[in-house]
């Protein structure tokens, strides 16, 4: 069974066209498990307009103020997840279009790996591509430095579900928290297809550029809570 979890925000421009490119290659048992994070415009009455049992949205109400905007973000994905019931999890933003194919080619690679990483187009508003192919570095430290890992072209299994959860309340992006942690403690596979188109329009939680503008300070802040983070779950679960 497939769970394809996304955290919606007043998503009407786009939701519809993403929800299509998903429930077009799922099958009866699957489904796609929304938290809408109170949303204002149209994006719940899209949704339940499908009128599909596959669909299944929950709300969050964020209970304090986060230090980044991406924690919202992450804590409502984090209340996606947790109403999951897959063993393969995939994640998705509100915003973006999946490739015919992606379920297809990910299923046939997930034999041999617990945590999948694949390629992406990335796409302006009009779903122009920007960039004809993206994806995280395939070296764990590489992609430390770098952050280039993306929960939208990332696929896992459950038990690194149960492994990550809950997210940590530090600041820490759930995409780079499940994709660092997994692909450190997990087999991971990188898949050099590009399965997505990801959508830069302006406004999304995560910056256009690949490179951040933040200051050095707060990134170096970033990594040295990412790999604490880690340690206190080893500690924890006994993972070495």
């Amino acid at each position: 069974m497939i769970s394809v979890c996304i955290a919606t925000h007043n998503g009407e421009k786009y939701i519809k066209e993403q929800v299509d490119s998903i429930l077009s290659q799922l099958e009866p048992e699957d489904e796609i498990v929304i938290s809408d994070d109170g949303s204002t415009d149209n994006t719940l009455a899209i949704l339940e307009a499908y009128h599909d049992f596959r669909i299944k949205v929950y709300t969050y109400k964020h209970l304090r103020k986060y230090r980044y905007i991406f924690d919202y973000a992450t804590h409502n994905f984090e209340n996606a997840l947790r109403q999951a019931k897959g063993d393969i999890i995939f994640l998705a933003d509100q915003d973006d279009v999946w490739m015919p194919n992606k379920v297809e080619r990910v299923m046939a690679n997930m034999n041999d790996c617990d945590i999948l990483f694949h390629g992406r187009k990335v796409v302006d508003s009009n779903l122009q591509v920007i960039q004809e192919f993206a994806m995280p570095h395939p070296e764990f430290w590489r992609n430390i430095k770098s952050c280039t890992t993306t929960g939208c072209c990332t696929v896992f299994k459950r038990k690194i579900l149960d492994k990550v959860l809950p997210f940590p309340e530090s600041g820490v992006g759930h995409d780079f928290w499940i994709g660092v942690y997994g692909g450190f403690f997990y087999k991971r596979k990188f898949l050099k297809e590009s399965l997505m188109l990801f959508r830069r329009h302006g406004n999304n939680v995560t910056p256009s550029n690949t490179r951040s503008n933040n200051p050095i300070l707060m990134r170096l802040r970033y990594r040295i809570i990412i790999l604490w983070e880690i340690v206190k779950v080893c500690l924890k679960n006994a993972v070495w």
